[in-house]
């Protein structure tokens, strides 16, 4: 679950077209490296146990935390709670997906934090 986090973070679910990607990098300021690559993979397994707990994280995308000075803390669990419940989560099955979202979002933020360096 973690590492299905770290893939949405970084953007997976398709490769980059390189130019592009050099254009908008140099409209940053940003210099690729000339040997530089997007290997990126275009699919990412999920198994069927997580799934439930996959929506309900990509249901939460705009739900992120902020820190004052920028960057990402963390999900906001009142939304996430809020999520669930429009998924009709059964209350036995609450702690477990929270747990799975949790994972998820560790993954997502420990990408999102490189790129904040």
């Amino acid at each position: 679950m973690i590492d299905a986090g770290r893939f949405w973070a970084t953007g997976g679910g398709g490769q980059r077209d390189q130019a592009a990607l050099a254009t908008e990098c140099a409209d940053l300021g940003i210099r690729l490296p000339d040997d530089f690559h997007d290997d990126t993979p275009d699919e990412f397994e999920v198994l069927p146990e997580n799934w439930a707990a996959l929506e309900l994280f990509l249901d939460c995308a705009t739900q992120w935390r902020q820190a004052p000075m920028g960057g990402p803390t963390g999900l906001d669990y009142a939304a996430l709670r809020t999520v669930m419940e429009f998924h009709a989560v059964p209350t036995g099955e609450i702690r477990e997906r929270f747990h799975q979202v949790r994972l998820l979002e560790r993954g997502a933020l420990t990408e999102m934090n490189k790129a904040n360096r």
